[in-house]
C-alpha cells in the first residue's frame, strides 16, 4: 500500500479524453470495458459477482499502462453483475467512477459497483433553465423530509415524490409555486457512521453522533451515483440497498416530472471532501492521490471532516469533471450547489463552467463560497453566483439573541445605511459592502438546512424561555405572536423585493420549527430548537404539513409573494441604476423606488420597510393612484387596495406598490 508521508501526483494526462475518453466500467453488448488509475500498486484484478450475497464467479487481471492506468476489455458482456477490484491480491474496493452502488446499509457499507445499463425515455428538453437566473425561486429542501410523514403507499422516496396521493413533494411544491427545487446531496453518501462510544476495528471512535446517522448526505462516497438509500429497491429482503439499481430511473422520473412542470432541479454537491469512514478507495488506497495534507504529512482538516479532496490533482480534477458531466447529460440537471466551495481549487472553477456551459449554456452554478476561504467575490469574477450571508445576516442577524439583524429592530456590527440600501439592491460591487458584479450573481436567502430555522431565530429572539429546554407542546409553539408574525412577513417582503437569485428552505413559509428531544434530558422538560440536525433521519428534520395551519396567514403570504415575483421582472432584475432610495430620518426605517423599464416590467414600485417597533413611516407618494399589492397582513398579485398622494407604513410592517407606466 501506498506511503501515506508522501503524495503522489497524478499527470495532467488523465484530463485528455481523447487518451482517456472514459474512466470506470463501460458495457457493451458484446464486452465490457475497465479503466482505472492506481499508481504503485503491482496487481489490480476484477473481481466478478452474479449474486451479490456469493463468493466471485470470476476475476480479470487488468494490465497498466506508462500513465499508470489499468485497463482490460473483457470479450464478454456483464450487464447485471457486480463488480470490485482486488489490488495487490488484498484489497477490495468498488469503482470510484460507479453509476451503480450496491451496499450494505453498514458503516462500512462494503460497497460493490453495479454494471446496469439506464434505458430511462425522458419526455422533458433535457433542461429546465431559465436564460436569466434571478427568474428562478429556489425551493431548498431534503428529498427524504419532504415525504417522509406523507400517506403515499408506493415504495421509495423518489417516488413518493412524483405520488399525486403525497401531501409533500412535487404536488406540494406545484402549489406553493416556486419554479426551483434544490436537494440536499443525492449522490452515494455513508449514511451510517459508527457505532456510538464503540471503539471499531480501524480506530474510528464516535463520540459525537448518538443516532450513527448521517442524514443530509453531506459524505459523498461515489460522484456519479445516485443514493440508492431513496429509491424504490432501498428495502429489498437482501438487506442490500441498491440490489437491483433503481435508484436511477427513480431519480429521472422524479427529474422528469419536476422538468414537465417548468420546476428547474439543483443539486447540492460535496467535491470539497469525500466520505470518511466506509470502505472506499479515495479515503484510503488512493488517499495520497485525492486527498491534501500539510507539509508534515497529515490529512488537512478546513472541512471539518479531515479529508479534504486535493482538487489541484489530475485525477480529482476528471472524477469532478466526469461528475458534473454525467450528472447533466444522464439525469438532465439544470445547476449545482457547491458545498464549501471555497476549497475547491480556482482554476477547476473556470473548468467546471467550461465543461458544464458546453452542453447547457444557462447551466446555475452556485457556490457556498466559504470553507478556509471567504471568496464571494471572486466567484464573481468567475462568472459563479454565491449564497449571499451578508443579506442574510444582515436582515436576520449573527445570532438569534446575540446578534440580531434588522427586522428585529436593530443592526448587526459594522453594518450602516448605506450597506442596508446595497443589500437589498443585490450586494453589488461599487457600492457599500458590495461582492458582485451584478446582482445575478446574489443568491438571497435568509434561511437554509445550516442553523436556525428564520422562524426559531425570531422564536428565540422574543421568547426567551425558548432558549434552554422546555416542555411546551406543539400548539404552544409554533403559532407566531402578533410580533413574531410581524417580524417573519416583513423578513419575507425584504427577500422577495431584493433583485438577484431568490432561494427559501423547505417549511420557512409556514414557521416551520425544528423541534428535538434531547438524550440527556428524560423528563418532559427535554425539548428543545435544533440549529444542526445533520444526524436527525426523524420528525426534527421531516416536513409536518399538518403544521401548516398554526401560521396559515405567514403561508397565504408566502404564496401571493412568490406570484408577485414571477410577475414583476423590476423585482427580481432591477439593476442598482433603477432603484433608489428615499430620505428618512430613522435608520430602521427604508423607502425603496424600482423603476420598470431598464426590466421590460410595464410597472414601478415603491417598497416601505418599517422595522421600528413603536414609529410609523410616513411615505408622500408620487403623483397617480398606485395599487396596493403587500400589506401588513397580505400579499397578492391583484390589488388589494388603491392608493395615493400619502401612505402610513406601521410599526414592523412594510408595504408594496406598484404603478403603471405613464
Amino acid at each position: 500500500m501506498s506511503d501515506k508521508s508522501k503524495v503522489y501526483p497524478s499527470p495532467d494526462i488523465l484530463l485528455d479524453r481523447t487518451r482517456y475518453p472514459f474512466f470506470g466500467v463501460q458495457c457493451h453488448p458484446d464486452a465490457t470495458e475497465f479503466r482505472l488509475y492506481c499508481p504503485f500498486a503491482e496487481s489490480v484484478e476484477v473481481l466478478i459477482y452474479t449474486a451479490i450475497e456469493s463468493d466471485p464467479k470470476a476475476s480479470f487481471s487488468l494490465q497498466k499502462d506508462e500513465n499508470d492506468v489499468w485497463y482490460l476489455k473483457s470479450d464478454s458482456c456483464m450487464q447485471n453483475c457486480w463488480i470490485r477490484y482486488r489490488i495487490d491480491g488484498a484489497y477490495l474496493y468498488a469503482d470510484p467512477f460507479s453509476h451503480h452502488i450496491t451496499t450494505d446499509s453498514s458503516y462500512q457499507q462494503h460497497p460493490l459497483t453495479l454494471l446496469k445499463t439506464d434505458s430511462f425515455e425522458w419526455s422533458d428538453q433535457d433542461w429546465t433553465s431559465p436564460s436569466d437566473p434571478r427568474d428562478l425561486v429556489i425551493y431548498e429542501c431534503h428529498v427524504k423530509d419532504m415525504v417522509a410523514l406523507s400517506g403515499s403507499v408506493q415504495k421509495g422516496i423518489y417516488s413518493k415524490w412524483v405520488d399525486e396521493h403525497s401531501s409533500g413533494g412535487l404536488k406540494y411544491i406545484k402549489e406553493l409555486g416556486v419554479n426551483a427545487v434544490e436537494f440536499l446531496p443525492l449522490f452515494t453518501f455513508a449514511q451510517q457512521e459508527p457505532p456510538y462510544q464503540i471503539r471499531t476495528p480501524e480506530g474510528f471512535y464516535n463520540e459525537w453522533n448518538r443516532l450513527e446517522t448521517n442524514h443530509w448526505g453531506y459524505m459523498t462516497s461515489f460522484f456519479l451515483a445516485p443514493e440508492a438509500y431513496y429509491a424504490s429497491d432501498a428495502g429489498h429482503d437482501s438487506g442490500y440497498p441498491g440490489y437491483h439499481g433503481k435508484a436511477s430511473d427513480d431519480l429521472k422520473h422524479l427529474i422528469n416530472a419536476c422538468h414537465q412542470e417548468g420546476i428547474s432541479v439543483i443539486l447540492d454537491v460535496v467535491y470539497n471532501h469525500s466520505s470518511i469512514f466506509d470502505i472506499n478507495i479515495l479515503n484510503s488506497y488512493l488517499a495520497n492521490c485525492y486527498l491534501r495534507y500539510d507539509d508534515y504529512g497529515n490529512l488537512l482538516n478546513r472541512s471539518g471532516t479531515g479529508n479534504e479532496i486535493n482538487t489541484e490533482s489530475a485525477a480529482s480534477k476528471r472524477l469532478i469533471l466526469d461528475s458534473i458531466l454525467h450528472w447533466i447529460t444522464e439525469y438532465h440537471v439544470d445547476g449545482f450547489r457547491f458545498d464549501l466551495a471555497g476549497l475547491l481549487d480556482k482554476t477547476l472553477w473556470d473548468e467546471i463552467s467550461s465543461a458544464a456551459k458546453a452542453l447547457n449554456p444557462k447551466i446555475l452554478l452556485i457556490a457556498e463560497p466559504w470553507g478556509g476561504n471567504y471568496l464571494p467575490h471572486e466567484f464573481s469574477d468567475h462568472g459563479w453566483a454565491s449564497w449571499n450571508d451578508r443579506f442574510r445576516n444582515g436582515i436576520k442577524g449573527i445570532h438569534p439573541y446575540h446578534e440580531n439583524g434588522f427586522i428585529f429592530s436593530n443592526w448587526i456590527s459594522g453594518s450602516t445605511m448605506d450597506s442596508l440600501q446595497n443589500w437589498l439592491s443585490g450586494t453589488v460591487r461599487g457600492y457599500a459592502d458590495g461582492l458582485f458584479h451584478g446582482n445575478a450573481h446574489s443568491v438571497n436567502y435568509l434561511e437554509s438546512h445550516d442553523g436556525y430555522t428564520l422562524a426559531d431565530t425570531i422564536r428565540l429572539a422574543y421568547r426567551p424561555e425558548l432558549r434552554s429546554f422546555f416542555s411546551y407542546q406543539n400548539d404552544e409553539i409554533l403559532p407566531l405572536s402578533p410580533i413574531e408574525l410581524a417580524s417573519a412577513k416583513l423578513a419575507a417582503l425584504i427577500l422577495f423585493t431584493t433583485p438577484g437569485i431568490l432561494m427559501i428552505h423547505q417549511g420557512q413559509e409556514f414557521a416551520n420549527s425544528k423541534i428535538c428531544r434531547s438524550f440527556t434530558h428524560t423528563d418532559e422538560s427535554g425539548v428543545f430548537l435544533d440549529h444542526n440536525s445533520y444526524e436527525k433521519d426523524d420528525p426534527t428534520n421531516w416536513i409536518d404539513f399538518s403544521r401548516v395551519h398554526y401560521n396559515q396567514s405567514l403561508f397565504q403570504f408566502y404564496k401571493g409573494l412568490i406570484q408577485i415575483r414571477h410577475s414583476s421582472p423590476a423585482l427580481r432584475t432591477a439593476e442598482r441604476s433603477s432603484i433608489e432610495f428615499g430620505h428618512v430620518q430613522d435608520p430602521l426605517q427604508v423607502i425603496k423606488s424600482v423603476q420598470g423599464n431598464s426590466s421590460r416590467d410595464i410597472y414601478d414600485y415603491i417598497i416601505g420597510l418599517n422595522a421600528h417597533p413603536q414609529h410609523s413611516l410616513p411615505i408622500s407618494l408620487p403623483k397617480g393612484t398606485w395599487e396596493v399589492i403587500v400589506d401588513d397582513e397580505r400579499a397578492s398579485v391583484h390589488p388589494l387596495d388603491f392608493i395615493e398622494d400619502q401612505l402610513i407604513v406601521s410599526p414592523k410592517s412594510g408595504f408594496l406598490l406598484r404603478k403603471l407606466h405613464v
